[in-house]
């Protein structure tokens, strides 16, 4: 019990310290996902390879909106289209969308938006 404690004071059990230290905001940089900033970044390049990257990236995020439901994408709908959304006014421009915040969340609102089922 005594090396428990120990090891606890060190730091050497994860959530010890957390648990000192009370609930804390998540630190969205060092999660393992895309963050909005980037991809927005990224989806700008005019680049054949980055705009593929990004067509197949628009896609799956839209894949999974329409699997939860979340959006009704009209038959049809290119690419492209979607990736016109995600790099729209409203997204570039719009400090609310432009944050660390995971691009999945902000494609699917601006999905929502754009494609709404009725």
């Amino acid at each position: 019990m005594v090396r428990i404690a120990a090891l606890a004071l060190l730091g050497f059990l994860p959530g010890a310290a957390i648990a000192q230290q009370g609930p804390q905001r998540p630190d969205w940089r060092s999660q393992t996902y895309l963050h909005t900033t980037d991809a927005v970044a990224i989806c700008l390049r005019r680049t054949p390879e980055w705009q593929a990257f990004c067509h197949g990236l628009m896609q799956g995020y839209a894949d999974y909106a329409v699997v939860e439901g979340k959006i009704c994408l009209p038959f049809g709908t290119t690419r492209e289209q979607l990736l016109e959304i995600f790099t729209s006014p409203e997204v570039v421009v719009t400090t609310g969308y432009i944050d660390d915040r995971p691009a999945i969340e902000t494609a699917v609102q601006m999905f929502i938006k754009a494609f709404p089922c009725e």
